[in-house]
């Protein structure tokens, strides 16, 4: 995992991540590695997912996380993965501790009668964020040309 935004707790209560600490991050991993794709959930973020569309066309794509059928299908996704040893842990104790506070949560059934489920967090103040860019780090991936070079993914 490339970075977290995470709160001082001392901080005031209208703290916010520092949106030019972002930038500054995306900066850097463009041009250090050969990104394919920036999922991004939209939600608070409109402004900015236009300016870096802009300055990185057909790599930037909207990735709304709270679309129940988007991310069903991400998540399935990744469980499978999961399941088939596809995907690994470098030990990152923050990454570790957003999945230990993610829950599956219900969301229907797909045609052949499986659960469909999304992500939401066990608790108040469980924090499941970098969980969820885990997701969609996958879910950029499916969408990598596979005949390339072996493909990185990083959670920013």
């Amino acid at each position: 995992m490339i970075s977290t935004g995470k709160r001082n707790p001392n901080a005031p209560r209208d703290w916010r991540i520092p949106r030019e600490q972002i930038h500054r991050a995306l900066e850097h991993m463009f041009a250090k590695y050969q990104v394919e794709f920036l999922f991004a959930d939209p939600w608070k973020w409109q402004s900015e997912l236009e300016h870096w569309s802009e300055r990185w066309p057909n790599w930037i794509v909207e990735a709304p996380t709270n679309s129940t059928q988007l991310m069903a299908a991400y998540v399935d996704r990744f469980r499978v993965a999961l399941q088939e040893g596809q995907i690994s842990h470098d030990g990152d104790e923050e990454l570790r501790r957003h999945v230990v506070n993610a829950r599956l949560r219900k969301v229907g059934r797909d045609e052949d009668g499986r659960g469909r489920y999304t992500l939401e967090k066990a608790g108040p103040r469980r924090l499941i964020d970098a969980c969820v860019a885990s997701v969609l780090a996958y879910a950029a991936l499916a969408q990598v040309d596979q005949g390339s070079q072996e493909p990185l993914v990083m959670v920013l």
